[in-house]
């Protein structure tokens, strides 16, 4: 059994957002996969899906307060 998490677009366009990732090269989906790993909204990946970085406190709290959360949650099966 899988799960399928949606999030909306605009988390993604986010200016905030978007400056984390520039800062580490990469995208903003990635930033926002790592904050909901820290979160325990998604499971720590093995090695083949880890992220290349981590997140700082400030940008842990930043994503936090963006309100940053799955809008729904289904499990496919």
């Amino acid at each position: 059994m899988d799960t399928k998490i949606l999030l909306p677009k605009s988390y993604c366009e986010d200016e905030l957002v978007m400056y984390i990732a520039s800062r580490y090269k990469t995208t903003p989906l990635a930033v926002i996969t790592g904050f909901m790993r820290h979160e325990g909204i998604l499971p720590e990946s093995g090695a083949d899906e880890s992220l290349p970085f981590h997140l700082a406190d400030n940008e842990i709290e930043i994503c936090r307060g963006l309100g940053i959360a799955p809008s729904q949650i289904e499990v496919v099966e």
